[in-house]
């Protein structure tokens, strides 16, 4: 008998959430997708025709609501701060006792907190979940960090061990290998119970504010490297050291096995290999809130934390400096998903 109700709903249907929606119905989960632009959510349906876990389009949050068994699991990944307030106010009007939201964007994680707040009166259970991976990560298996009311996760512990990226229990190297349709099996999921309130999206804005310093880190190593590279092929030139190979294959030499080898450096790796000089990228390197408010809390706790200051404020000095080190920070907020201007 075919079943009449969804498993999981997933409400934003940019990147990230598009790829996570298609990550789930791969597991075999049937998901109502909504989308604030009612023809993203018809192009999604009809670009994804056939995904083992049935998808269904809704036109409004209540049919979203109304095609859930219950106790429903909604997961929102839209911008944060006022889109997640209004969407949560629109569904409290709907929701029920025992009811689970799920919010996997870069919420502040004090926001979070008042948020479970506010639905708890109501009876209904907040998630505050950090999601790490980008594009591929959302789409094959994230790194999932779900903090919040416990029962809530419980209740959305199937989906977020099934949906996570796995690792080999004995190496702790990431199982690859998943396409569309054909999701890894085995190994220990990427995700873990953080702890009550906002803890998650606490634990993803530090995750954040290290990634701004591994960016930096990068930045300057291939910068050295280029201008090293430039030099050698310079007859004017006194550094004195020949390169024959350019940024890209280093960085792929790099990324295979290294200790300082990371997703962020297969980007890195990708985009060189494309364009050595990075002609594209302008160097003007935005901030999206989670590394000044890891910044912020530092100062808060009175924890030492100059290098992710530093790789903070180097971003506001990158407006309108094209340097080589600010040229690959922009190409990989660029490579996965992040807001940046191409010159």
């Amino acid at each position: 008998m075919k079943r009449q109700h969804s498993d999981v709903a997933m409400i934003g249907l940019g990147v990230m959430g598009s790829n996570l929606a298609l990550n789930m119905a791969d597991h075999r989960f049937d998901v109502s997708v909504w989308n604030l632009d009612q023809s993203r959510t018809k192009a999604f349906i009809a670009e994804n025709p056939g995904t083992p876990g049935r998808l269904t389009g809704c036109r409004t949050l209540k049919s979203l609501v109304a095609s859930l068994e219950r106790p429903r699991r909604i997961v929102m990944l839209i911008k944060a701060g006022a889109p997640v307030d209004s969407v949560n106010r629109k569904l409290l009007r709907l929701l029920d006792d025992g009811d689970v939201v799920v919010d996997g964007g870069n919420s502040l994680w004090s926001d979070t907190e008042r948020r479970q707040r506010e639905l708890a009166s109501r009876g209904v259970r907040f998630i505050g979940s950090g999601v790490s991976g980008g594009e591929l990560g959302a789409r094959f298996g994230p790194s999932l960090m779900p903090g919040g009311d416990r029962n809530g996760w419980l209740r959305i512990k199937p989906v977020w061990n099934a949906i996570a990226a796995r690792v080999d229990r004995n190496t702790g190297r990431e199982i690859g290998g998943a396409a569309p349709g054909q999701p890894v099996r085995g190994g220990v999921p990427c995700t873990s119970y953080i702890g009550e309130g906002g803890s998650g999206h606490y634990v993803k804005m530090v995750h954040n504010g290290i990634e701004y310093g591994a960016m930096a880190a990068y930045g300057e190593g291939l910068a050295m490297l280029h201008k090293a590279r430039q030099e050698g092929a310079s007859s004017a030139g006194t550094h004195g050291v020949q390169l024959d190979a350019d940024t890209g294959e280093i960085a792929e030499l790099w990324r295979r096995g290294s200790v300082i080898g990371s997703w962020l450096l297969d980007l890195a790796a990708s985009r060189l290999h494309k364009d050595p000089a990075l002609k594209d990228f302008a160097g003007d390197v935005a901030d999206s809130g989670e590394g000044r408010w890891t910044v912020k809390t530092a100062v808060d706790l009175g924890v030492p934390a100059h290098v992710l200051a530093s790789a903070l404020f180097n971003r506001f000095s990158s407006r309108g400096e094209a340097t080589y080190a600010n040229k690959v920070l922009s190409a990989l907020r660029y490579a996965f998903g992040g807001h940046v201007e191409k010159s």
